[in-house]
């Protein structure tokens, strides 16, 4: 971002060209758990909305064909070019609303030369649904024995490609909160040992070669080696291990995990990205 180039008024419009929503960095409300709850939300109900009017549309469709007596009874209850208006008013709503996503989206893909899974969605569903519709409306125009109708197939897309979007986003849901969770685990601050005693600053100020002191029943804030007093901690976190265990002098400590009986004084080793927790975090968001 370079102020003197581009106005942040300019980074959002280009947002939007690209067929998203810009969001204040500062917005304090709008936290990322929020936003994913939302979304989760919306996925949930457009697959709701979507599964309704597809499951009765994939029936009468698709029943005639692969279920005996379905098609003379469904001629008895109405003539044939009914259930054919009836598929395009139920394919239309999935269409128009649980669609619309993929619509929006796609063609912002397409418009920057930069087709992905919307795009293709919206490609795939929306044939269907035109050629189906153009089938339906003037038959005519297709050679005899070829004006079939695809309403089914547009309906299809939208509703399973929803559904795998809803449980990936549930999947994510519950990997952010572990990685919440270990995040939560993270000391904000530690003590450090300095000539004129003990200072208390932020973790992420601690580099290599610090010593820390770690007073009964708190959390050890980086990676480390014990240099002074013993101590039992706490390792499950880690290990899954209840048992605590026996620190001594040389014995390597690691940030995150609780000092129960002793105080002690270790150096810092792994500090930032390189302690063990920091690795587990990057690891769970990486799967």
């Amino acid at each position: 971002y370079l102020p003197a180039t581009v106005s942040r008024e300019r980074i959002a419009q280009a947002v939007r060209a690209a067929g998203y929503e810009p969001a204040a960095a500062d917005e304090a409300s709008d936290t990322e758990q929020s936003r994913q709850e939302r979304e989760l939300r919306a996925l949930r109900r457009d697959l709701i909305f979507a599964a309704a009017f597809t499951l009765p549309l994939v029936l009468i469709s698709m029943a005639p064909m692969v279920v005996p007596g379905v098609r003379d009874l469904m001629l008895r209850l109405a003539p044939m070019p009914v259930w054919d208006w009836l598929q395009l008013v139920l394919v239309t709503p999935v269409m128009l609303w649980s669609g619309r996503r993929f619509a929006t989206r796609g063609w912002a893909e397409l418009r920057h030369l930069s087709p992905g899974m919307d795009s293709l969605v919206m490609m795939g569903s929306g044939s269907a649904y035109l050629y189906s519709l153009a089938a339906l409306a003037v038959p005519q125009l297709f050679p005899a024995g070829t004006a079939h109708l695809y309403f089914e197939a547009a309906g299809v897309i939208i509703t399973l490609i929803l559904l795998g979007r809803y449980l990936e986003a549930v999947a994510k849901g519950r990997t952010s909160q572990a990685i919440r969770r270990l995040v939560g685990l993270q000391p904000k601050t530690a003590r450090v040992v300095t000539d004129e005693g003990e200072t208390e600053m932020p973790a992420d100020a601690v580099v290599p070669g610090d010593l820390i002191a770690v007073r009964p029943g708190e959390r050890i804030p980086v990676d480390g080696t014990l240099s002074e007093g013993r101590s039992h901690v706490d390792e499950s976190m880690i290990s899954g291990e209840p048992v605590p265990v026996h620190k001594q002098p040389g014995d390597e400590v690691i940030g995150g995990t609780v000092n129960q009986t002793g105080a002690f004084r270790y150096r810092a080793t792994r500090v930032g990205a390189e302690t063990v927790l920091a690795q587990i975090i990057r690891l769970v968001e990486d799967a």
